[in-house]
């Protein structure tokens, strides 16, 4: 995901910016990054990996007084039930998790029975964009 990021801004003529960039496993740190982001008015959208910080940032966002996607669009991966219910929903990046899951399966079973040698395999999940209203 990282990968993409830096190659999207690449791809868009965008100068990275590290400062610009939360690498945030748990939520203890979000809300004072998201703070210090937004008071600067340097960001104009927000891109969260996890399901948990995309809601939490997307609250966040709105109990600071921002108007999303107005001020600050919010976009999150792993589609959910929860990213349509909340209000403005959630534009996402789904990853089809179950078409993962089988093909991860088939893999395994694959390299169990020496179907597959030693070689590893290097496969590029399809995924699709869910807009809604947060973008």
């Amino acid at each position: 995901r990282y990968k993409g990021y830096i190659q999207g801004l690449k791809s868009n003529n965008i100068e990275y910016k590290n400062e610009l960039y939360l690498a945030s496993s748990d939520g203890n740190n979000i809300e004072s990054e998201i703070i210090k982001l937004t008071s600067d008015n340097k960001i104009d959208a927000i891109i969260c990996m996890e399901p948990e910080n995309t809601v939490s940032t997307h609250s966040l966002i709105l109990n600071l007084g921002y108007k999303i996607p107005n001020d600050i669009a919010v976009l999150g991966f792993t589609d959910g039930p929860m990213y349509k219910f909340i209000k403005p929903s959630i534009t996402s990046v789904n990853q089809h998790g179950e078409y993962l899951g089988k093909y991860s399966a088939k893999i395994l079973l694959d390299r169990i029975n020496n179907k597959l040698g030693e070689n590893f395999i290097d496969e590029k999940v399809p995924t699709s964009l869910i807009i809604r209203d947060s973008t």
